[in-house]
């Protein structure tokens, strides 16, 4: 078992890892644009997940070490200003362009409207079909109740 050592410097920005995001990140283009014919395209999310893990406990070690807690109510904060922008954005595009999209029966605005929000995409059955364009923040969902519990 390695133990954090107060001591240790913790990395600074490491560039490898933007490589890597943008491996992970082309992987998963890779596999929705082609029809899922990309073998290794979830993959890519698999590494997402564990770069994004490994960089939010930096962080919260850093904070750590500099104020011996952690806030939990700054640390959604960064969240939420880290990534609300871009959702509302993806929100409102998205209610724009509904009455232009062919989408499924099963396609809710309201669901879709509401459940990105409060990171509850992965709960909705079907989300692909139900959640349009933005079925693809159930993996915001699923990061987020990750950091929760």
């Amino acid at each position: 078992m390695i133990v954090e050592s107060a001591d240790r410097p913790l990395p600074p920005h490491i560039a490898n890892f933007d490589g890597l995001r943008a491996i992970a990140v082309s992987s998963v283009l890779a596999l929705h644009g082609w029809n899922q014919r990309v073998p290794g395209g979830m993959l890519g999310v698999d590494l997402f997940f564990a770069l994004s893990g490994f960089l939010i406990t930096t962080l919260l070690i850093r904070e750590v070490r500099a104020t011996g807690t952690i806030s939990l109510k700054n640390f959604y904060a960064r969240r939420l200003l880290r990534l609300y922008p871009a959702l509302i954005l993806a929100i409102l595009a998205t209610v724009a362009a509904w009455p232009y999209l062919h989408l499924s029966p099963e396609a809710d605005l309201t669901v879709t409207v509401i459940a990105p929000l409060i990171y509850a995409t992965n709960f909705v059955p079907h989300y692909y079909y139900v959640l349009g364009p933005l079925g693809i923040c159930w993996s915001l969902a699923v990061e987020e109740h990750f950091y929760l519990f």
